[in-house]
């Protein structure tokens, strides 16, 4: 009875979108909500959950996220916004894969990445790493 009270309130929380990250770190798609994210990707629910609080890194070749609702994304986002730079404004360190292979031996944390980045650009430059 308390159940049907609290659906006819309206007390149930908004959903929240989904962001699929391709491997190349950048925004594949936006879902209105886990269940159609799960309906249309044949994504279980519980890897879902499980990537969008880092427990786990990707699932079906994509890194998932869940937007906070103080970020604001739209569909010309999508192709353009990188993962590292989402994720460093929703405030998330998650590991990520250091390269688009998804090498389970080739883990990192996100700000790792840059780090690592700048030491190879270095590199090539002929800069030393000191």
């Amino acid at each position: 009875m308390e159940k049907m009270k609290k659906v006819e309130q309206g007390t149930f929380p908004k959903p929240k979108k989904i962001l699929a990250f391709s491997n190349d770190y950048k925004l594949s798609a936006i879902f209105q909500s886990a269940n159609q994210c799960e309906r249309m990707s044949n994504i279980r629910h519980q890897a879902l959950a499980m990537c969008v609080k880092g427990e786990l890194l990707t699932t079906h070749g994509f890194y998932w996220r869940e937007l906070p609702d103080e970020i604001v994304i739209d569909a010309d986002d999508i192709g353009k916004l990188n993962l590292l730079d989402f994720d460093k404004a929703a405030g998330n360190d998650f590991k990520i894969y250091a390269t688009k292979y998804q090498r389970r031996y080739e883990v990192i944390l996100e700000h790792e990445f840059k780090e690592k980045e700048l030491i190879l650009k270095n590199r090539k430059r002929g800069k030393s790493n000191s």
